[in-house]
């Protein structure tokens, strides 16, 4: 009898937390685990990436903020579907936990993935109390960086042997090394041309602003230099706006969304995480995977991630300054960029590959559900 997992959280755009959710329902022992999605808003983007054709997926809107009627709602569609496990996401979807008990599910796993501007720059009081109550109904929490299960033991108070760190995973075959010379050209970059790119959504807490404007500093220079950034978002036309206003709008390249970005990190010489704030990043251990020298903020679990510094550069956060610097020490050093890349492709083979987070995952779910242990 196959474990039924029904994944609830806000959208299914394109996304860190979406793309692992992705390979979980890809990549799971399909003789024993089947899924279902259940999520709040009509975005769905990433619903193209999943493989296998009879997930089924359940859109349950909210009719405004802090409706209380989603609860019930969602209690009704559990006690029609029967999941064994509910798994929730993030702050997004908690009316997941209090419906899968109001339903009678048996067992209900909490994942954190990260948190919006809002809980960064100020503590939202609110939603700590209500975690703290509703995550002590949960069968376990799942923490995706050590930063996460820092702040579920001390802020929310969730006893340790109750909060199970999963850190990210990426598919080693689909993120590796080289250089995609014929991406680079539909790109427009020429076979000279030195690209220093990120990956993700334009939204302000990915410290873009800080990325363009360490790049004109460097670009100015130089002739050989573009900026490939790869994702859409909210923050695009200001960005652009900030681009002209620098004179560097012809260096830069805007891709809008893409579904496939493994080739895009193949069309880059060095990765910079810019973000003002993160949890484990995804592009930053996809852009490890792929070998790229990295100019990472020392934001989330960054620094763990990079074995503190050895496989890419750490520098201090809303700091365009020190972005810069670090870009240039990588590219008037290709030695030691090329030896920082591999580093972190090691890194990712021995810590942070998909098998091991689905097997971790897999681990999780037969032991909540009594089959295991």
């Amino acid at each position: 009898m196959k474990i039924r997992i029904m994944h609830i959280l806000y959208s299914f755009d394109i996304g860190g937390l979406e793309n692992n959710i992705v390979n979980l329902i890809n990549r799971m022992d399909r003789g024993r685990f089947s899924h279902s999605i259940c999520i709040f808003s009509d975005r769905m983007a990433a619903l193209q990436k999943i493989e296998i054709k009879d997930v089924k997926v359940f859109i349950v809107k909210r009719k405004f903020a802090n409706d209380p009627t989603l609860i019930f709602r969602l209690a009704r569609l559990l006690r029609n579907e029967h999941p064994d496990i509910v798994g929730t996401y993030n702050w997004g979807a908690i009316e997941g936990i209090p419906a899968a008990r109001l339903a009678g599910v048996k067992r209900v796993v909490h994942s954190e993935h990260g948190f919006d501007l809002e809980e960064i720059y100020r503590k939202k009081l609110r939603r700590i109390f209500v975690r703290r109550f509703l995550l002590k109904k949960c069968d376990k929490i799942i923490a995706v960086s050590r930063l996460i299960k820092r702040w579920l033991m001390e802020t929310v108070k969730i006893a340790e042997d109750r909060i199970v760190y999963v850190p990210n995973g990426c598919d080693l075959k689909i993120f590796y090394p080289g250089k995609d010379m014929e991406r680079r050209r539909s790109l427009g970059i020429e076979d000279r041309d030195i690209v220093i790119g990120s990956v993700g959504g334009l939204k302000e807490i990915k410290g873009y602003d800080l990325l363009i404007a360490a790049f004109t500093k460097i670009a100015k220079e130089r002739d050989d230099l573009k900026l490939l950034l790869v994702g859409d978002g909210p923050q695009k036309e200001r960005l652009k706006k900030l681009a002209e206003e620098a004179g560097v709008a012809e260096k830069i390249i805007f891709t809008g969304e893409i579904i496939e970005t493994a080739p895009f990190y193949r069309a880059m010489d060095i990765f910079v995480l810019s973000s003002l704030a993160e949890n484990f990043p995804i592009a930053l251990l996809e852009a490890m995977a792929t070998g790229l020298p990295i100019v990472a903020t020392d934001a989330g679990d960054a620094g763990y991630m990079l074995d503190a510094g050895a496989g890419g550069l750490l520098v201090t956060t809303k700091d365009a300054a020190a972005i810069a610097k670090g870009v240039e020490y990588l590219l008037n050093d290709r030695t030691e960029a090329v030896k920082k890349g591999g580093i972190a492709r090691k890194r990712v083979e021995e810590l942070f590959s998909l098998d091991r987070m689905t097997g971790a995952y897999e681990s999780l779910y037969l032991t909540v559900s009594g089959q295991r242990g």
